[in-house]
């Protein structure tokens, strides 16, 4: 097999193991798959294919994974990921540091193998839809927001002085926590121009 039809391989044999994600995001409610849930699968998987794996981070603070074949260490696949920061709140440079290399891990081992999670973007509008019908008996709730829109939020809420706020609330339905399609325009255009999105 060459390093292709190895890789393939590895991707039906790691499927077929019937991996489970064991993280979750309590704040927007949903699960996701953890580095320690595949890799160890999948290394023993790379071991039987003869193929070996390694991540090399770029002073940018970009990083790519090397898959190569044990039998021909010239044949290689590399997966590359544009640089990435973190800042959490209360951690030292080293831990923000710790929080990217982990990220990066974990998003070049899914491209690499084809792990599927759900479309956190694609699913993902600025303004929540409400899909029920707002009635008497049925009165609204507020929507459930991903933690990508919280961010955005955030974002775009910190770069708005006082005047912007009360004129971004005008266009705001608070019984049905929806905003005129035009004004969201105007809030997309103002995020855009931040780089946001």
């Amino acid at each position: 097999m060459n390093i292709y039809e190895k890789l393939q391989q590895a991707r039906i044999d790691l499927m077929s193991k019937g991996i489970k994600k064991t993280g979750r995001n309590k704040f927007s409610n949903y699960d996701y798959y953890e580095l320690e849930d595949f890799i160890v699968p999948a290394m023993n998987i790379f071991k039987t294919l003869g193929l070996c794996s390694f991540i090399s981070y770029g002073q940018d603070r970009s990083a790519s994974l090397t898959l190569v074949d044990t039998a021909k260490p010239e044949d290689k696949i590399v997966i590359n990921s544009s640089p990435a920061t973190c800042d959490l709140k209360g951690m030292h440079d080293i831990q923000n540091l710790g929080a990217v290399e982990t990220y990066h891990r974990r998003y070049l081992y899914i491209t690499l193998l084809e792990i599927t999670e759900s479309d956190t973007i694609d699913g993902s509008e600025l303004i929540p839809k409400t899909e029920t019908k707002i009635t008497e008996e049925n009165p609204p709730t507020k929507p459930k927001i991903t933690w990508m829109q919280g961010d955005l939020y955030k974002r775009l809420i910190e770069s708005l002085d006082p005047e912007e706020i009360k004129e971004t609330m005008k266009h705001w339905n608070t019984a049905t926590h929806k905003m005129s399609n035009a004004y969201k325009e105007t809030l997309l255009d103002k995020l855009k121009g931040m780089g946001a999105v």
